[in-house]
């Protein structure tokens, strides 16, 4: 533990200084235990941003932009270091690779590099094709349903109104009918009346002379 605080600390032993003893050196330990870790940690991130650094200060060489390399929307990229076995296997297999391989050392390939702009305007084309297809086939939809609501408002529309038109050609037939039987009931109401007033006397008198006659017997 003294060492790693000598170490961390930046400190030296002093040939003239006091001995340290065993339990202030834990004291002084757990004091700084936090504060050690924290400094290791943030050592290793200085390591991986050196890196990075390094890999952007790479690519500025060569004029390759890693934003628009980040900015691809259907191509995915990797960026590192091959063995020389894995060299000898990409180059024996680059037709099957579907990729474009840069080679970042000191004799770079324009081609590739063109490639590489290539792909930019490929991947900015395919999002604005994909961009305009979307928006047509959300048109699309959204015509579709406004049709098919039409459609189905229009629809709704006609079945009501023939409901309504059969409903009334019902109601007006069964009044037709209603006023011909009343029609008839009164015409028959009438014939009995006519009847009545014609033969009435003669009814009254043969039922009066009946009931004389019957008496007088």
């Amino acid at each position: 533990k003294l060492e790693e605080l000598k170490n961390s600390l930046d400190v030296s032993d002093n040939p003239n200084g006091k001995l340290v003893d065993h339990e202030r050196v834990n004291a002084l330990y757990d004091e700084l235990e936090t504060l050690l870790a924290k400094k290791q940690e943030l050592e290793e991130k200085s390591k991986k941003l050196n890196i990075y650094k390094e890999n952007i200060d790479a690519l500025k060489e060569h004029d390759i932009d890693i934003e628009k390399i980040q900015d691809l929307k259907y191509f995915d990229y990797r960026y590192g270091s091959v063995t020389e076995d894995g060299r000898f296997i990409l180059k024996n297999n680059y037709d099957n690779i579907p990729s474009l391989i840069i080679h970042l050392d000191g004799n770079v390939d324009r081609a590739s590099l063109n490639a590489l702009d290539e792909i930019y305007s490929l991947d900015e084309a395919t999002y604005k094709l994909k961009t305009q297809t979307d928006n047509i086939l959300e048109n699309e939809k959204n015509n579709t349903r406004n049709v098919s609501l039409s459609l189905d408002q229009d629809y709704s529309k006609k079945t009501h109104e023939q409901s309504n038109k059969i409903y009334n050609d019902i109601m007006n037939e069964s009044n037709d009918k209603a006023n011909t039987i009343n029609a008839d009931y009164q015409s028959r109401i009438n014939y009995m009346d006519n009847i009545y007033k014609k033969y009435k006397d003669d009814v009254v008198n043969k039922i009066v002379g009946y009931l004389i006659d019957d008496n007088s017997n």
